[in-house]
Parts: C-alpha cells; sequence; structure tokens
C-alpha cells in the first residue's frame, strides 16, 4: 500500500511517500518554492513526491492529513467552555471558529482534487495531529513500548500530550489544553523580542546564553507558567494569543511592559535586558518540562522516551532531558515539527509490524530529492564554471579546510528537517577562533550571537563532553569539558555548550570521510557543520540552489558529487 502524508493549511507544509510501512521520500514545500517557513497546502512537494518516486495520482492508494478537527470538535469545544466564565476569553468566538474548522477537511479535499485533477480521490485518513507527532517519533526511534511526548503550540485543542506506546496500543495518559500552552508562551516572548513566532524561537534559545540572572524575571515567568499537578497552566493576565492566534496580532498583553520593558522593533538592537528576558523564559521552560518529564520517568520507570511536537526543537532543553530526566534512552526525530507529522499520519494506516522492519530507513532524514554526478554537471556547465581536476577531491578539501577556507558539500538525498547533516551542509575548521564570526557574517548573513553546532565523530563524544551519547540529528545541546573549550572555539557556545551532530561509524556518509581525514591530518574529531543556505532562506535543494548560494555568498569552495568548485581567492592561496 502507498500513503500519501500531508501537513499543510499552516507552517511547516510537507509531504512524504510511505509505501508499506516504509518511507521512501519526503519534502517540506519550502525546499520547492523556495519561502522559508512555507504556510499553505504542500502542492509544490505533492507533486515533486510523486514524480521523484515515479509515481501517478492513481498510484496512491490512501492520503493521510495531520489534522482532524471533526473528530476534535466536541473536546475542543469542552475545552472552551471550561474558560466559559474568564471574560478575557472570547469563548463563544472561539466555539464558532469552531464549528467553522470542521471546513478544513474540505479545504484539504479540494486541494487534492487539483492535484488529482478532478479525478476520483483515494480514501483520505483525518489523523488527530498530536497523534500523527506521536507516531512518527515512536516508529521511527526503534522502540516498541516507549513514552512519547508532544509538546507544541497546539494541536486541534492540546498543547501537550502523552502517550503510552506498546507496538500498536497507543494510549493517551495525560493532555494539556489550550490555552494553556508552552509553545504558543515561548512564541509570544519571541515576538516581544522582536523575532517571528511559530519561526524564530531557536533565536531566542541562542539569545539566552548571553543573559544574567534577574530575580525579577524569574518570578514574572513563575506567575506566567504556574506548575500544577497535571502538568501546568499558562496565566492568561498576560496573555493575548488565545484571543487571536495570527502572527500579525501581539501575543503577550501590555501588563507585560513593566516587567520586560516594550516590545523590540524588529530592526531594533538587541540590548542586554531582552538577553536577560530569553535566559529567564528559557530558564522556566526548561524548569516546566523537566519537572513533567522527571515525573513520568518515576511512573513508567524503564519506558524510553520519544518527544516530538515543535517544542522538541529546543535542544537545550533537550540536552538536559537526556542528562537530568530520568529516562534510559531518549529519541528525538530529524524532522520533531509538523513537517514529520506527515511521516506520522502516513504511518498511522500501517500495522507497528510493517514499520518496524523498516526502522533504519524510517529513521533517516535523508529522504528528499537526490540528484546525480550528470545532473550536477549539467548545473555547472550552465553557469559556465569550471570544476576544479582533482583525483581525490575529498583530499583537496581537507587542505582547504585546514587552511582556514570555508566550504560547502552536496551529496546524496536532501535531509528532511531543519537540520543539515552532511547532504547539503557548509563545513569549517572548528579550531579557528575568528570562524564564527566570519561564516556569521560573510555567508550566513545573520546575527553575531548565534552559535553553530558541530559535528563529530560518534566513538570521540566522551572524550569531548564526558558523556556518551548520540544525536544523529544535532537534536542535542551538551557541555563540553572545559579542557577541550580553547580546542574548537568556532563551536563553543557563551555558557560552554556545543549543539552535536554523532556522526556514527557504522555511516558510509561523505561527513563521515571528512572527519575521519580531519582526524587523521588534526587530531580534531569535529567540523563546524550549519545548514547551506542564507539567513532568510530555505537549505538548498537543486544544484541549481546549491551553486547560487555559493556564488552569492564568501563560501570559498563547493563539492558537488565530488565536482568541486573554488573561487579564485582560494585557488591564489594554493590552499
Amino acid at each position: 500500500m502507498i500513503t500519501l502524508g500531508i501537513a499543510g493549511l499552516a507552517h511547516d507544509a510537507a509531504a512524504a511517500v510511505v509505501e508499506d510501512g516504509r518511507v521512501r521520500f519526503a519534502l517540506e514545500e519550502e525546499r520547492v518554492t523556495r519561502r522559508k517557513n512555507q504556510w499553505g497546502f504542500p502542492f509544490e512537494s505533492c507533486r515533486a513526491a510523486l514524480a521523484m518516486c515515479g509515481l501517478t495520482p492513481r498510484d496512491i492508494d490512501r492520503v493521510a492529513f495531520y489534522w482532524d478537527d471533526r473528530a476534535a470538535l466536541i473536546p475542543a469545544v469542552l475545552s472552551e467552555l471550561r474558560g466559559a466564565l474568564d471574560v478575557r476569553r472570547p469563548t463563544l468566538a472561539r466555539i464558532v471558529r469552531r464549528w467553522k474548522a470542521v471546513g478544513s477537511n474540505r479545504l484539504v479535499r479540494q486541494a487534492l482534487q487539483e492535484i488529482w485533477k478532478n479525478g476520483a480521490l483515494p480514501p483520505i485518513d483525518f489523523v488527530d495531529h498530536h497523534l500523527a507527532h506521536a507516531l512518527y517519533a515512536h516508529r521511527s526511534s526503534g522502540f516498541e513500548r516507549a513514552l512519547s511526548v508532544v509538546i507544541d503550540g497546539r494541536g486541534e485543542y492540546a498543547s501537550l500530550t502523552v502517550y503510552r506506546c506498546d507496538a500498536d496500543r497507543v494510549s493517551c495518559i495525560q493532555r494539556v489544553a489550550m490555552p494553556s500552552s508552552l509553545g504558543f508562551v515561548y512564541g509570544a516572548v519571541t515576538q516581544h523580542l522582536g523575532f517571528h513566532p511559530a519561526a524564530d524561537e531557536y533565536r531566542v534559545m541562542g539569545l539566552a546564553s548571553f543573559g544574567q540572572q534577574d530575580s525579577a524575571l524569574d518570578r514574572f515567568f513563575a506567575a506566567l507558567l504556574p506548575i500544577t499537578p497535571n502538568g501546568f497552566k499558562v496565566n492568561l493576565h498576560y496573555t493575548r494569543y488565545q484571543h487571536a492566534e495570527s502572527t500579525d496580532r501581539r501575543w503577550l498583553s501590555e501588563a507585560v511592559d513593566t516587567v520586560l520593558g516594550p516590545p523590540r522593533h524588529r530592526d531594533g538592537p538587541i540590548e542586554s535586558r531582552h538577553a536577560d528576558i530569553a535566559r529567564a523564559l528559557q530558564s522556566r521552560y526548561e524548569e516546566v518540562v523537566l519537572r513533567i518529564l522527571s515525573g513520568l520517568a518515576r511512573q513508567d520507570p524503564g519506558l524510553p522516551l520519544t518527544l516530538s511536537g515543535g517544542c522538541a526543537m529546543n535542544s537545550v532543553c533537550n540536552g538536559r532531558i537526556f542528562r537530568e530526566s530520568g529516562f534510559r534512552d531518549f529519541f528525538v526525530p530529524p524532522a520533531p515539527g509538523d513537517q514529520g507529522a506527515a511521516i506520522g499520519a502516513a504511518f498511522r494506516g500501517f500495522s507497528f509490524r510493517e514499520t518496524a522492519r523498516h526502522v533504519e530507513f524510517n529513521r533517516r532524514a535523508q529522504v528528499g530529492p537526490r540528484y546525480t554526478r550528470e545532473e550536477v554537471e549539467h548545473a555547472v556547465q550552465a553557469r559556465g564554471l569550471s570544476p576544479e581536476q582533482n583525483k581525490d577531491p575529498r583530499a583537496r578539501v581537507i587542505d582547504l579546510l585546514c587552511q582556514g577556507k570555508v566550504g560547502a558539500v552536496f551529496y546524496g538525498a536532501l535531509e528532511f528537517g531543519p537540520r543539515a547533516l552532511g547532504g547539503r551542509s557548509i563545513l569549517a575548521d572548528a579550531r579557528r577562533a575568528d570562524m564564527k564570526d566570519r561564516v556569521n557574517s560573510k555567508v550566513k548573513f545573520r546575527e553575531q550571537f548565534r552559535p553553530f553546532a558541530a559535528a563529530i565523530l560518534r566513538e570521540r563524544t566522551r572524550e569531548y563532553t564526558g558523556h556518551d551519547f548520540r544525536s544523529d540529528y544535532m537534536n542535542l545541546v551538551m557541555p563540553l569539558l572545559s579542557s577541550k573549550r580553547a580546542v574548537v572555539p568556532a563551536v563553543v557556545h557563551e555558557d560552554g555548550s556545543c549543539r552535536f551532530q554523532t556522526v556514527c561509524d557504522l555511516s558510509d556518509s561523505v561527513l563521515r570521510d571528512l572527519l575521519r581525514r580531519f582526524d587523521e591530518r588534526t587530531g580534531v574529531p569535529m567540523l563546524l557543520n550549519t545548514s547551506f543556505n542564507v539567513n532568510g532562506e530555505p537549505i538548498v535543494m537543486s544544484p541549481a540552489d546549491a551553486i547560487n548560494c555559493y556564488l552569492g555568498t564568501d563560501i570559498d569552495f563547493l563539492l558537488m558529487e565530488d565536482v568541486l568548485l573554488c573561487k579564485a581567492a582560494a585557488l591564489e592561496s594554493q590552499c
């Protein structure tokens, strides 16, 4: 059976093809349209998924959509009615909106008719949003039994859900409903700090390390996010997202301005107080999440944990979960946000046994478009560029990196999810103290406070952190040993931590080969690894995208399927 999984009509639209329990293909809409954080229905990624898998619409047996307002209508309305006595919540208006939202099922059918060219549609499964997240995380984890926790802004009506998963038996054991939402609170403060909510929360997480502790701010966030026996709640006196979730409207009330100060203008300077706010928010967020998860670990000792939903992108908190929550095993999938729910929705139509047979495929990030060497060479010729002739281009890359050059690599299938993991990456020497500022300003064109991740040989993690861990998808931030921070300063954040991608010894990836060669040359098994794009643009997808980014930045060289391009400045230095 072939199922087309879809995430759409909101942010991070995506499509996925799952055949007989195996993920064949998955792609975010933004990678095709070249519009970051693409909203709407994923028309282009659906068409690309069919074309690149050699399928026509008639080959699709089922469609699975990652949302089901119809099934969630009654609990959603009951959730709204529980707040009927709260005059700050426009309950009646929201209930009416819930009734209208059932029309989203109709909108999905209309969109699919455009792809099917008004032909007969296959059966469509509308899957609960949090269940789609949980199924993706659980089925790709390799665990038969696990607790699967979903934390995001909101699903149909829930913002946090805990499932107990035992093969095909998936039971909801805990749920926090809107308007209490960790994701919306984090997004609201993100907006107050002058960034885009539901898109730029990672910037706030990075800024937090520069903040100083402020007891007044700590008291405010404790009042905003009080911990309860069932998890947490939100003090709605300080929030406005419960009135309107549009990112064009203010999500915090004016009542916060006396503590946080006025909202920062998007183009305004980032001041120390903004960093202090970010630190206090991040600290409270971690405290709430760890309290919930530690309690779950005590209730179900020995069960592993999977985490998904947009909040699972908080890699700083993930590092603390790994170290402090008490779970024996912990897994975050490569695309924990809404794009990954396209795969999870498709998984709903397959048994655990069917997906378990393909777990090594289903946990891969490299499931997007793949281009041949011939296609790469054609793109290079079309731009009038001359590749460097070299018998061992990867050895040449190590030479370039060792002499301070910044390069990009383009190999194999495009990664699904927000991280570049060696297929579409910018690489640099992490030993150079000036490399962070150079890549931020000359290549990525982004704020100087933003840190960079490191790709490291999996077997060398304890040597640099004191911990033996696996972070295949760059989802964990871990503290570096103090003795190692001066060794790789370009990837050390303000607080002495680093976001790691561990590259295992079973991998035959080009990144693994480059790390091994770099280690043999320098004794350091680590490279700075960041996504192959510039600020405000999606990760490159095609050879043409890669060449455009290479030519439009200060990237010194580009290696695409062993076709090496090197700019004149790099050639002149004879690196």
